[in-house]
């Protein structure tokens, strides 16, 4: 299949008091050439979801992952890019047009300084690894349908066990032929990454 990132839906997630990061990431979608994108305000978290304890939920995490099932459950166009506040593109790597193997389910485009657990990369062919158990959602290419509707339902079951939604991502993995490019196009931008987020003792099935 081939990508086209100026043309394919492109939702962007800020909070409203990110005001700095929403107009950054605008700035980039202009210099980038994107036609077809769609900005949504982060969701207030609900209280029932902010569980305590040593798997603490943080708010703007719980925010973020009613926001994105939110768009999961209402997009109807496929493939799309789904991009958190702290996306950044990088710029030295990043490629407006590309081939995905049609097998694929999904394309992790950026890096993080968050990794995750049992985390496995292995070399898929000449421009992408196949990847299992990597947190982090702040650039995820979805390509078919049915692992988006992997990753609607992971949401709910992270949001009821008081586990951060990334976690129940990085289960999936195994689950679907999930890809990241061998030269990553976005960076996470965030230097508040919670240390919290660096414990993965997380038990989801």
């Amino acid at each position: 299949m081939h990508i086209d990132l100026k043309t394919i839906k492109t939702y962007y997630i800020t909070m409203e008091y990110e005001t700095e990061k929403k107009t950054s990431l605008e700035s980039y979608f202009n210099q980038l050439g994107f036609t077809n994108t769609s900005h949504q305000y982060g969701f207030k978290p609900e209280d029932k979801y902010l569980t305590c304890g040593l798997r603490c939920t943080l708010p703007k995490t719980v925010g973020n992952a009613l926001t994105q099932q939110y768009i999961l459950k209402n997009n109807n166009e496929y493939p799309f890019l789904l991009l958190e506040a702290d996306a950044t593109p990088e710029l030295n790597h990043f490629q407006i047009e590309f081939d995905v193997p049609d097998e694929c389910d999904c394309i992790y485009l950026g890096t993080s300084p968050v990794r995750g657990y049992g985390v496995k990369w292995k070399k898929y062919n000449d421009n992408y690894y196949r990847i299992e158990g990597t947190l982090s959602s702040h650039a995820i290419l979805y390509i078919k349908e049915e692992y988006a509707m992997k990753q609607l339902a992971s949401i709910q079951t992270s949001l009821d066990r008081g586990i951060p939604f990334d976690v129940g991502y990085a289960w999936l993995q195994n689950e679907g032929v999930v890809l990241s490019p061998n030269k990553y196009f976005f960076y996470q931008n965030n230097e508040n990454i919670s240390t919290a987020t660096l414990m993965y003792d997380y038990d989801l099935p």
